[in-house]
């Protein structure tokens, strides 16, 4: 079952509190660093994922976020592991 908006806003909240982001201005200082717009980064904030999978690689790897759970609420570990 794949994550809402919600959902996944939340993790990437969480995420951006352990990194120490300020509770404001999130998106400004994501935007500087990842040198998109403001709108980008703050939907992102609200639960979008990145259209492009070169987007998303980049701001995971950024943010030291695991895609498959960023995306789906599922770590890539726990889906490669057998059966």
């Amino acid at each position: 079952m794949e994550w809402n908006k919600e959902q996944r806003a939340d993790f990437f909240s969480n995420k951006l509190s352990e990194l120490k982001y300020p509770g404001w201005g999130r998106a400004q200082r994501l935007s500087e660093e990842l040198g998109v717009s403001h709108s980008q980064a703050s939907n992102w904030l609200t639960g979008a994922v990145p259209r492009e999978h070169a987007e998303i690689c980049r701001v995971a790897d950024h943010l030291g976020v695991d895609i498959m759970e960023w995306v789906y609420g599922r770590c890539a570990a726990i889906l490669s592991m057998p059966k």
